[in-house]
């Protein structure tokens, strides 16, 4: 019985344990005992493109319609001259074709819970604000490239009649500042107007301002010799300057592919108009599927807008650029 309780025969051991006291494993903050730490409000956006880069330079019109009709001077004959006395003046004539830009929906939605809107007081405006941003990040794509193909709005880049040039095959001296300069050239003679802006991908921005273009004189007996260098310095690097080039705008953007510039007439309303039938409203319900019994919200945003592009000559590409 004494080895049974004891462990040895004949000899007793106790083992005195306060459980206050005895340490089996570190207490620290990483492991054990984490602080506590409040999370601050502040939300980190995703990194975005401006979204209104290129509808800025547009000229916004509203409509009460659900189509934009317009005329459009077809025929124009002049026969202005000058008249012998008693003679007949010529005759001249102007003729006018009706035109209809489409009035086209852009909309996006989010579901939410209510207990997130209850719960959380920015919520609604976060989401708000995101909605907004996504309807005109998409509208500023397909300024520019939109297919046309309903319900989708047509954009410059589709549009017919739009000048075009192809940069691989430029034959002039000054390499891209020379294509830009004539496709600025091609605006002026075909629809005698003056450009305002270009569009281009931020890369091919870079690679226009740090071009250096020679051409070289000589033989090879002689040796060669440069000559006609140039570098576009953008401003000559000082702080807060507008990218610029031969007097226009520079809008670098990413709503535009690398490789393909635009440039055109945008402001003003002479080439161009984004049409409003309604701007951006924000709406919310619960009647969407079973949300009424899962106390969930859809949050939706939507717009009505049309383009109508009146003198595609106004604009011109560049590809391959």
């Amino acid at each position: 019985q004494a080895y049974v309780k004891n462990g040895q025969k004949n000899v007793n051991s106790e083992l005195k344990w306060n459980p206050l006291t005895e340490y089996k494993t570190l207490m620290d903050e990483a492991n054990q005992y984490p602080p506590k730490v409040v999370r601050s409000d502040l939300i980190i956006p995703t990194a975005l493109r401006n979204p209104n880069s290129v509808i800025d330079l547009f000229s916004t019109i509203p409509t009460d319609q659900f189509q934009y009709k317009y005329l459009e001077e077809t025929t124009f004959t002049n026969n202005a001259a000058e008249v012998a006395e008693a003679a007949a003046f010529g005759e001249s004539a102007l003729a006018m074709t009706e035109k209809t830009e489409e009035i086209r929906k852009v909309g996006v939605s989010i579901p939410v819970t209510e207990e997130l809107l209850a719960d959380v007081s920015s919520v609604q405006g976060y989401l708000d604000s995101r909605l907004r941003t996504m309807l005109n990040l998409r509208l500023d794509d397909v300024l520019i490239g939109g297919s046309g193909v309903a319900p989708i709005l047509k954009g410059l880049l589709n549009v017919s009649g739009i000048n075009t040039f192809n940069f691989s095959s430029y034959a002039g001296n000054l390499g891209r500042i020379g294509q830009l300069h004539q496709a600025i050239t091609e605006i002026r003679k075909d629809a005698f107007m003056e450009p305002d802006a270009i569009i281009m991908h931020p890369s091919d921005w870079n690679d226009t301002v740090t071009e250096v273009t020679a051409d070289f004189a000589g033989t090879s007996g002689q040796g060669y010799a440069a000559k006609n260098p140039l570098f576009v310095t953008a401003g000559n690097y000082q702080s807060g300057v507008t990218p610029n080039i031969w007097g226009l705008k520079v809008v670098p953007t990413t709503a535009i592919s690398a490789g393909t510039v635009l440039m055109g007439t945008f402001g003003g309303g002479l080439a161009a108009h984004i049409v409003t039938r309604a701007g951006i409203s924000v709406a919310m319900s619960d009647s969407h599927s079973d949300f009424f019994t899962k106390d969930k919200v859809m949050m939706k945003a939507s717009m009505r807008v049309g383009f109508p592009v009146y003198r595609p000559a106004a604009f011109c590409s560049i590809t391959n650029y």
